[in-house]
């Protein structure tokens, strides 16, 4: 098992219930008691959660799952729950599950944080995107024929993490899926991070504790024109026209309008673009009918690898 050649996918997904996980100290996939089942593991600065299929096999795929707002129980839970929901697909396309546990603490994914926590890369101690980083250096030790590029997946809040995620790090994406986030980061030169490309700098509150974490992003643009040449697919439901935040925006006109705006920026570059929309008909903000809706998009690009 150490000399598999891994890829990554990458999936954000809201939490769904409670559920139960194995615990283990050691973060290595040698340990085939591991196959077929969801097993606790730990990097620096968090866990995450791991399932091996039963048909996994030397050049399988890795699925990161990163779990959406949580109102009860623990990050690990959450993150426990969302791999339940992915065994089917994880067999079926022989990919290894991984889900980082972004916990409300460092990454305020359900309580207050400083500018908006994991969902525009932030967290209290290092990044909510060096935190994942950080997972899959475990995967690129085991094996240095990996280049550490991955497929993701976000829905919701998810999809804002996901949407930040590749203009920060487009050289890390195979392959995206992003499914109904509120808030986009746009090509906008006039606007500043996480709604745009012009830099951010300040001391932030994070939450109620007292504490002021230091926040200096300056994204490099070229990261959007880098998105807007990668396999990329916005997805939304049809009935999801909730005004947000007295805006006059909903989420289909946001998914709408930033994918038209990538493609006119690789237009502008003199380039095709290949953001895509997919509105699917009759259905609102619902995370497990998009992603269903949106697994061919996910399989498909696994198939390409």
């Amino acid at each position: 098992m150490s000399t598999m050649f891994l890829r990554v996918v990458f999936i954000a997904v809201s939490w769904v219930g409670p559920g139960a996980v194995g615990q283990s100290p050691n973060p290595s996939l040698d340990r085939r008691n591991e196959i077929g089942q969801a097993v606790q593991k730990r990097v620096d600065h968090g866990a995450y959660v791991q399932y091996m299929p039963k048909s996994v096999r030397p050049d399988s795929t890795i699925l990161v799952i990163c779990h959406g707002v949580f109102s009860q129980g623990t990050a690990v839970e959450a993150a426990a729950n969302c791999i339940d929901d992915w065994f089917a697909f994880a067999e079926e396309n022989r990919v290894i599950l991984v889900a980082p546990a972004f916990d409300n603490g460092n990454f305020a994914c359900s309580q207050p944080g400083a500018l908006g926590g994991y969902r525009t890369l932030t967290g209290r101690v290092i990044g909510a995107d060096a935190f994942l980083h950080e997972i899959i250096d475990v995967y690129k030790k085991m094996n240095p024929n990996y280049d550490g590029r991955f497929l993701l997946f976000g829905h919701s809040a998810g999809g804002q993490f996901a949407n930040r995620y590749i203009v920060r790090h487009p050289e890390r994406i195979i392959a995206a899926l992003i499914s109904s986030p509120a808030w986009f980061a746009f090509p906008d030169a006039n606007e500043r991070w996480p709604y745009g490309m012009q830099p951010r700098k300040g001391n932030f509150k994070w939450g109620d504790t007292g504490q002021r974490v230091p926040i200096d992003v300056t994204p490099d643009p070229d990261g959007w024109l880098q998105a807007s040449q990668l396999p990329i697919r916005v997805i939304v439901g049809e009935l999801d026209v909730e005004e947000l935040k007295n805006t006059g925006k909903t989420h289909v006109t946001q998914a709408t309008d930033w994918v038209a705006a990538m493609n006119q920026l690789a237009e502008s570059k003199g380039v095709d673009g290949t953001v895509t929309l997919q509105i699917v008909p009759g259905v609102g903000h619902n995370y497990g009918k998009l992603s269903r809706a949106g697994a061919t998009f996910l399989s498909d690009a696994v198939k390409r690898r």
